[in-house]
């Protein structure tokens, strides 16, 4: 029973919690990586967090919908191990 409670709990949570405000207090260099055809969390969110955290970089994921850690895995891969190569130089 303890995943069911535990799924329903992380929706409640979704569902209730605002943390759009709490963006700006991101310091950090930060990769967005957002599927273009995500029906669940609309791109637009990805817009809006690419302009309210500062040195983020948003990497469009033209193939991916909400599932796009596994639907664009190798760009994933990609775009990740260049984030990280840029930024330790």
């Amino acid at each position: 029973m303890a995943p069911l409670w535990s799924t329903v709990n992380s929706l409640r949570a979704l569902r209730d919690e605002d943390v759009f405000n709490d963006l700006t207090n991101i310091k950090i260099p930060t990769l967005i990586l957002y599927g273009v055809h995500d029906t669940i969390c609309p791109y637009p969110f990805a817009e809006y967090m690419n302009r309210t955290i500062k040195n983020s970089v948003l990497t469009p994921l033209t193939d991916g919908g909400h599932g796009a850690f596994y639907e664009c895995k190798d760009e994933i891969n990609k775009s990740l191990e260049a984030f990280i190569y840029n930024y330790n130089q």
